[in-house]
């Protein structure tokens, strides 16, 4: 429980000088003045007025006390409940995905030890996902690792995965109802340090989820879906939805620096 004073103003007057009551009150009333402002100058004019007539019956200067106890007689301190209010959105108090950590160099294969290997195109580039050997390993994808402050500590660690010595990032697109994995190139990495969870800049966010010797890659943009290879060589690194990794998709990876 707590005591809130509907008039500060007149605590703080009263407090200055508790022996002299030959006030000049100055109302500056103006068309801006709003209600509760009007309802506290009424009440410390009326708190003023009826104090005047105490101090003419006592006969000793008023200490804290009694001014205190006036206050209550006059029933000016209101008692009021303090409500602490939480919000049940994670991103209300904090959202900002702000980089800790950047370009940490990977190695990363599936779980049947494929690579990732960049397919260009004249308008785009992918992924896809070969056993390489011998000279051929030096076509191997190293991913670029940029690590951020958790947002919504229920989730795992947030990382945006660059293509080393590219300005191509992996990110999550949604053109129609399915998620699509795809490699955007970024002019600026600058803009990627600082993320806001309601912009479209989440795209480049994926959760990095570790089980023993494995690691999984959500979208935070799109819950349950995982960045996924195929069994079959060659084939295109793309997303999978959480209800199919185990049947259809590789979804664990081995990392290595």
């Amino acid at each position: 429980m707590a005591y809130e004073s509907s008039s500060s103003e007149c605590l703080s007057m009263m407090q200055t000088n508790t022996t002299h009551f030959d006030l000049e009150l100055e109302c500056p009333f103006k068309s801006q003045i709003k209600y509760t402002a009007m309802q506290q100058l009424v009440t410390l004019v009326i708190t003023v007025g009826r104090l005047k007539s105490y101090r003419r019956k006592v006969t000793k200067p008023l200490s804290d006390t009694d001014l205190v106890r006036f206050l209550m007689d006059q029933e000016i301190l209101e008692e009021k409940k303090v409500q602490e209010v939480t919000s049940s959105n994670p991103f209300e108090s904090e959202s900002i995905f702000s980089q800790n950590q950047s370009n940490i160099l990977h190695s990363i294969r599936d779980l049947e030890q494929k690579c990732w290997v960049v397919r260009q195109f004249s308008d785009h580039s992918d992924l896809i996902a070969v056993t390489l050997q011998g000279p051929n390993l030096k076509r191997e994808v190293k991913l670029n690792l940029s690590t951020y402050r958790l947002v919504n500590p229920s989730k795992m660690q947030p990382v945006i995965l660059g293509i080393a010595g590219t300005k191509l990032y992996l990110s999550c697109a949604k053109p129609a109802d399915t998620p699509v994995l795809q490699l955007e190139e970024v002019d600026d990495s600058s803009q990627l340090q600082i993320i806001d969870s309601n912009s479209d800049m989440v795209r480049f966010l994926f959760y990095k989820q570790e089980s023993g010797s494995t690691t999984q890659f959500e979208s935070a943009l799109c819950e349950s879906w995982f960045i996924s290879t195929d069994f079959d060589e060659r084939k295109e690194v793309t997303l999978c939805h959480m209800e199919n990794q185990v049947q259809e998709r590789n979804t664990r990876f081995l990392m290595f620096r």
